[in-house]
Parts: C-alpha cells; structure tokens; sequence
C-alpha cells in the first residue's frame, strides 16, 4: 500500500517528542503511562519492542505506521462498501492517509492510530449489521468496541450515536435480556486488560 511505503519513508527513526518516549518507555518495561494508562496500547507495543531491527522507540514508531494503514484500509473498505465506488474509496482513504495530523501520527509512537483503527472497524462492523441484521457482528462490535476502550477511553463519545443506529434498526436487540447480557458481557471482557 502506497501510504505503508510513504509512512516508512518518514518514519522516526527513534523516540519522538510528546509523548512517544513516555509510551515506548512503557511498551517496553509494560509500564504504565499517563492516565488512562492505555494497556492495549502498552501490550500491543511490547509486541512491537520485540522486533529484531531498530531501537525501542522505531519498533514503536512502525506500530504507529502499522495500525495507520490498517486504518486508511479500513476507511477505504468502509467507503467503498457504502458508497460502491472505489473512486470515492481512493480518495476517503487517501485524505486520511495524508492529512497532516494523521500523517504526523503515524510517523511517531502515540496511541491515536490505533484508536482511530478501532473507530473505523466499529463503524464498519455496524454498518454490515445495519446491512444483514445478523446479532453475531453486533457481538463482533461488542468485543472490538471493549478492544477500544482498552486503548484509548475517548470511544465512549461514540456511544450516542451507537444507540442511536442499534435501536433505531432494531430495539429488541437491547430490549432482549438474553441478548443485552451477551453483548453486555463481550463488551466488558477485553476491559479486563485494566486489571494488568
């Protein structure tokens, strides 16, 4: 992918400023950085930091870069599945990809690219249940909406909208207590990384 090779081509080569040698710090040792602590971030990052190639602080800043792409591609997929243009898909995908503040955010270690990967696959798993109405990707957005609140805690300002789209397409889903306690308990399940 075209914005994978630019992305390496502008990746830090090391620690960056802000945040990123607080967060490479913590990936590396699985510390725990700033509030909200983002312990999917830091587990995922550890991951990263064992990369046999470039310091602590490039094994972070490629993670920035991975889950950036992997966000681009997930904003391209939700486009063209919506729209039915891959055109319109290019260009959704290729003005995230290279919007400046995106950009600068995969080139450094910070935990936006994974949020914002996160957001993307929400979004597009709930576009597909608006779509089919099959419960199993409502309790795929459950467990990937828990993921995302194991990174970064800002998703809960999703939550109006969520509702919104789940009770306006289909209101016994939450209405219906056998239902409510699956997703209730996928949902809760990957926030338990708040216990390390």
């Amino acid at each position: 992918m075209l914005s994978f090779l630019v992305y390496l081509l502008t990746l830090c080569p090391t620690v960056y400023l802000g945040d990123s040698g607080e967060l490479s710090a913590a990936a590396f040792c699985l510390g725990v950085p700033h509030a909200s602590g983002y312990p999917l971030y830091v587990l995922l990052g550890k991951g990263f930091c064992l990369l046999p190639f470039g310091d602590v602080g490039f094994r972070m800043n490629l993670m920035s870069a991975v889950f950036g792409v992997l966000a681009v591609g997930m904003v391209w997929s939700l486009i063209w599945r919506m729209s039915g243009s891959k055109v319109g898909a290019w260009v959704g995908g290729g003005v995230l990809a290279f919007i400046p503040v995106f950009w600068w955010q995969t080139v450094a270690a910070e935990v936006y690219t994974l949020h914002i990967f996160f957001v993307a696959l929400m979004m597009r798993l709930l576009w597909e249940w608006e779509e089919r109405r099959e419960f199993f990707l409502l309790v795929v957005f459950a467990l990937v909406t828990g993921l995302s609140f194991g990174n970064h805690v800002q998703t809960v300002m999703l939550a109006p909208a969520v509702y919104y789209v789940i009770l306006s397409g289909d209101r016994k889903v939450l209405l219906d207590g056998k239902r409510f306690l699956v997703l209730a308990l996928v949902f809760v399940l990957p926030l338990l990384v708040y216990l390390y």
